[in-house]
């Protein structure tokens, strides 16, 4: 299969100067390029056109070394040293940069080798500074909120503000009253894990088989009409209840089943009349 070979030859980019090509791979051109350094390098020719490659590397070298300070270092007195080191904590970067003509990135570095901070006093006060700008600025351009301006929907949704500590004993009862809600909220949610209900919370439960067998049974007793009290072990039947022979047969030690004691709906209102 022949291809195109796009000619740069002769043509420089950069301080490089493209000398033949050299090969392919898949849609890329490679060419052979001199720098003005000496050094030799292949390099994609689309890089050469768009100005992304413009030398063999060592103009990354460079930059690496300007940022790490080895080209053009400044040089500061001890003297201007000690003042900074003495001012640094409530004057301005701005006003030590253009008093002694020095850099961000030095004034940095300078303050983290020498562990200087700004004073709290200080760091507040150029807050009021800002906010008071800010605020002359917002009236000079119409942009501040007028008199008696008010937050949208205060009025329906206000703002709660506690200022006061509440004391151990309005603790305790928030505490106690906030067990009591999530103690119900799981009841239920029990309750509705297992019946086979849809759940309306995501709150991880521990499944108890026992206690599950033993709700799935009395709600399946209360649907064919027994009476099972709260808390009981037993259950009333009267003339209207779907009585199971299966169910009613069940002894303490079946393993695999709950039970319950079955009784006519006359000795339920005897124990009431007793008590």
């Amino acid at each position: 299969m022949s291809y195109t070979v796009h000619d740069v030859e002769g043509q420089k980019f950069g301080y490089l100067t493209a000398i033949r090509f050299d090969h392919r791979t898949g849609n890329r051109y490679y060419w052979l390029c001199k720098c003005d350094c000496g050094k030799e390098c292949c390099v994609n020719r689309y890089n050469l056109i768009s100005g992304k490659t413009r030398s063999c590397g060592h103009l990354r070298s460079n930059n690496a070394n300007m940022v790490r300070g080895r080209f053009h270092p400044v040089n500061i007195d001890d003297s201007v040293k000690r003042w900074i080191i003495k001012n640094y904590i409530h004057t301005k970067n701005q006003e030590i940069k253009d008093r002694f003509g020095l850099t961000d990135g030095w004034l940095h570095r300078f303050a983290r080798e020498n562990g200087l901070k700004k004073s709290t006093q200080f760091v507040h006060k150029c807050q009021r500074e800002a906010a008071a700008a800010a605020k002359a600025s917002h009236l000079k351009n119409g942009t501040y909120p007028p008199k008696g301006h008010s937050i949208p929907g205060s009025s329906s949704n206000p703002i709660q503000l506690y200022t006061a500590r509440e004391t151990k004993k309005q603790k305790a009862n928030r505490i106690a009253k906030s067990a009591e809600t999530m103690r119900s909220i799981r009841r239920s949610e029990r309750v509705r894990m297992w019946t086979g209900m849809p759940r309306k919370t995501k709150l991880i439960l521990k499944q108890t088989p026992d206690t599950r067998k033993r709700i799935c049974l009395r709600h399946n007793l209360r649907e064919r009409g027994y009476i099972v009290p709260r808390g009981s072990d037993i259950a009333y039947y009267d003339e209207n209840t779907r009585r199971s022979a299966k169910i009613e047969g069940r002894r303490p030690g079946d393993k695999l089943y709950c039970w319950f004691d079955y009784k006519p709906i006359s000795e339920m209102k005897k124990n009431d009349k007793n008590k």
